[in-house]
C-alpha cells in the first residue's frame, strides 16, 4: 500500500492540500474575486464531471468534439476532470465551458480541435485552457493547431496552454504548438521540494507540512515523486516553510523555445486511491489551470471594477513580466498573480 500522510483520509484531502500549496506558491490571493462574470473555456477531455463539481459550479456547455468512433457515448476521461477541479479552486465563481477534445488514446484530433475552438468563439467566451498540443520542429504558423488557435485570439479570447511534457531530457522536445505561438500564455512546471522527513513519528493536525505519496510499486509516469513537497503552509515542528523549500524547474518541461514558456507554475497532482494504490501525477497541463484559475479571478474583479479585459497579446506579455524568478537556469520565473493583478488594473481603463 502507497504511503502518505497519516491525516490523509482520502485522495481528496490531498488534492485539496496540494491546490492550496499551488495557489500559495503562485502567490495567488487568498481572498478576493473568484471570476463572476468570466466564460472560461476547456479544451480537454471532460464532457461532463462528478456530481460535487456539477453541483457546485457553473457548467454553461458540455460539448463534445470527438466523433463516435473517438469515444463511447457518455466517455469522460479523468484528466480533464483533474484540470477543471485545479482551475474552479481559483475562479470558482466563473462560468465554465467543457470541450471534450481529447479522445480515449490521449490524441487530439486536429478536426476535433478545429471544431471546439469554432464553439469557443461561438461561445463568445473570455478565457481557454488548453491541454492539447503536439512537439513541433517546423515553423511555428505552419503548424495546424496554431492556425486553429489564431482564430480564438483574433476573436479577444486570451489562451492559456500547457508547454508540454517529455520523459527525457535527451528527448530534446521543443515547447508543444499551439503553446509556443507567440501570443498564447505558454505554462512550464515547477516543483517546490521539501527536505523534512517525509514520515514522523506523528503528523500534525490541521494540515500541514510537506505532502506526499510513495507508490507501493514501479509504474512508468513522469516525474521523480518519491519525496516530500512543500504545503507553504508551516513546515514539521511549526519551522517556517520559506527556510526549507527549494523551488526547482520541471526536470521534464521541454527544451525552452523561442523565448517560451512564458511563466512556471506547479505540476503536481495526487490521484488513486488511498486504500488501494495512489501516486502524485505529474505535467503542465496541471500547471497551466493554476494560470488559468489566476487569470479567472483576475478578469473578473477587473470587469466588477468597469475595467475591460486586455488583449490576448497583452495578456501574454503581463504575464510573463508578472513572475518571481526561481533559479538562474529557469527559462521563466513562476506567476506572481497579486503582481499579475496589480500590472493589469494599471492598464488604462477602456470605454
Amino acid at each position: 500500500m502507497s504511503t502518505v500522510p497519516q491525516w490523509a483520509d482520502s485522495i481528496s484531502e490531498l488534492q485539496s492540500v496540494a491546490i492550496r500549496a499551488h495557489g500559495h506558491c503562485v502567490n495567488h490571493p487568498h481572498t478576493g474575486h473568484s471570476g463572476e462574470g468570466v466564460k472560461i473555456g476547456i479544451i480537454d477531455s471532460a464532457r461532463s464531471l462528478t456530481d460535487s463539481f456539477e453541483n457546485e459550479y457553473t457548467i454553461n456547455r458540455r460539448y463534445s468534439a470527438l466523433n463516435n468512433e473517438e469515444r463511447a457515448e457518455d466517455w469522460t476521461d479523468d484528466h480533464g476532470v483533474r484540470v477543471f477541479s485545479i482551475l474552479s479552486a481559483y475562479s470558482g465563481g466563473a462560468q465554465f465551458y467543457l470541450y471534450q477534445a481529447v479522445n480515449e488514446n490521449r490524441q487530439v484530433p486536429i478536426e476535433a480541435y478545429t471544431d471546439a475552438i469554432d464553439e469557443a468563439i461561438s461561445d463568445d467566451i473570455d478565457l481557454l485552457n488548453v491541454s492539447a498540443g503536439e512537439a513541433w520542429r517546423g515553423p511555428i504558423d505552419a503548424n495546424a493547431y496554431v492556425r486553429q488557435t489564431k482564430r480564438a485570439i483574433r476573436n479577444d479570447i486570451t489562451v492559456v496552454a500547457a508547454a508540454g511534457n517529455q520523459k527525457e531530457r535527451s528527448d530534446d522536445l521543443p515547447i508543444h504548438c499551439p503553446s509556443a505561438h507567440e501570443d498564447v500564455i505558454s505554462v512550464g512546471g515547477l516543483v517546490a521540494e521539501c527536505p523534512a522527513d517525509p514520515k514522523p513519528a506523528k503528523d500534525t493536525d490541521p494540515k500541514t507540512g510537506p505532502y506526499y505519496i510513495f507508490p507501493d510499486e514501479d509504474e512508468e509516469y513522469l516525474g521523480t515523486t518519491d519525496r516530500p513537497f512543500c504545503g507553504y503552509q508551516e513546515c514539521v515542528n511549526g519551522d517556517d516553510c520559506i527556510e526549507h523549500r527549494t523551488e526547482k524547474v520541471w526536470e521534464h518541461n521541454p527544451i525552452p523555445t523561442d523565448g517560451k514558456p512564458d511563466v512556471l507554475a506547479p505540476v503536481l497532482y495526487p490521484i488513486g486511491e488511498i486504500s488501494e494504490r495512489c501516486k502524485i501525477n505529474t505535467g503542465t497541463s496541471y500547471a497551466a489551470p493554476v494560470v488559468s484559475g489566476a487569470l479567472g479571478s483576475i478578469f473578473g474583479e477587473l470587469r466588477a471594477n468597469g475595467h475591460s479585459l486586455p488583449a490576448p497579446s497583452i495578456a501574454r506579455e503581463i504575464v510573463a513580466k508578472a513572475t518571481t524568478p526561481i533559479d538562474t537556469d529557469s527559462p521563466a520565473g513562476k506567476l506572481n498573480a497579486l503582481d499579475l493583478r496589480n500590472r493589469l488594473f494599471e492598464l488604462p481603463v477602456q470605454t
